[in-house]
């Protein structure tokens, strides 16, 4: 793949796949639904159409002057209220994802339950 310039087929055609196969470790081959996000950065992308009609772009503004941290505090002291409303809607909302259990492995102590 040339740098700037992501739009090679293989790319494409596993970030557009309906499945995602491969090797899995200790269990052979092995395929699952292909629910990932992709994200690209990029200054300069070049996509080919079929990736550019797929793509969202999240453009950011230059850089502030001013320290990360004062623009942070001064943002929360902002929207408090709203953040706060926002994670407790979150909290108390259903859970938004759970493992299946023919999916679990021996690790299964360590992965997150909602």
């Amino acid at each position: 793949m040339n740098k700037g310039a992501p739009s090679n087929a293989i790319i494409e055609a596993s970030i557009t796949s309906e499945w995602i196969q491969g090797h899995r470790l200790h269990h052979g081959q092995d395929r699952r639904k292909n629910t990932l996000v992709t994200i690209f950065t990029a200054n300069t992308p070049q996509f080919s159409t079929d990736m550019a009609q797929r793509a969202i772009e999240i453009k950011l503004g230059p850089r502030q002057s001013e320290d990360f941290r004062t623009w942070a505090f001064a943002f929360i002291d902002q929207y408090r209220e709203i953040i706060i409303a926002e994670l407790l809607a979150i909290l108390r909302g259903p859970p938004v994802e759970e493992i299946d259990p023919a999916n679990l492995t021996r690790w299964g102590g360590w992965m997150w339950r909602c």
